[in-house]
C-alpha cells in the first residue's frame, strides 16, 4: 500500500506514529516520589560523607534544614488572611 486514498505516492503512518488511544494522566505523582526518595537518599550520602570526615560537604548537609525552616516559618507567620472561613 503506497498511500491514502486521498493522497497517492505517500505512506501512510505507521501505528507507532500515531498517538496513544488511552489518556495518559499528568500527575506526576510517582515522578514526584521518586524525587522524594532520590533527595532522601542524596542527604544521607552527604551526611555519611560528613560523618567520615570530608567537611567540603558540610554547607551541603547545613542548609536543606535551613531552608526547611525558613520555608515553614514563613507560612506559620504568614497565617490566614482575615475574612475567610475555615470550611
Amino acid at each position: 500500500m503506497t498511500g491514502s486514498p486521498g493522497t497517492p505516492g505517500r505512506a501512510r503512518p505507521s501505528r507507532r506514529a500515531r498517538p496513544s488511544r488511552r489518556a495518559r494522566s499528568d500527575a506526576g505523582g510517582v515522578w514526584i516520589a521518586v524525587g522524594i526518595a532520590g533527595g532522601v537518599l542524596l542527604y544521607a550520602g552527604a551526611v555519611l560523607l560528613a560523618v567520615a570526615g570530608f567537611d567540603a560537604i558540610l554547607p551541603l548537609v547545613v542548609l536543606p534544614p535551613v531552608v526547611v525552616v525558613l520555608i515553614a516559618g514563613g507560612g506559620l507567620l504568614r497565617g490566614r488572611p482575615p475574612g475567610r472561613g475555615t470550611a
